[in-house]
């Protein structure tokens, strides 16, 4: 029942479980194929949310069992 933030284009995805920021405040910048996003992790809040991304990026809170469910061949974050 680990929490994810799912994004996903087209053609790729990516699940960012909020247990891989350890607390910390941080800002990560990625991309998906040909299109780029800014994600920033609150402690205090414990959420993870996308501040800026491209066109063609989309996202959503879920439980990573859900999230493989429905996407299977996704990428995990890994700091």
């Amino acid at each position: 029942k680990q929490r994810v933030l799912g994004l996903w284009t087209k053609r790729a995805g990516r699940a960012y479980p909020l247990s891989a920021f350890d607390g910390q405040a941080k800002t990560v910048c990625g991309k998906l194929g040909d299109r780029e996003f800014t994600l920033q992790f609150d402690p205090a809040a414990e959420s993870l949310r996308v501040v800026e991304a491209d066109d063609g990026v989309q996202w959503m809170y879920s439980l990573w069992f859900a999230w493989y469910a429905f996407r299977p061949n996704t990428e995990i974050y890994k700091p």
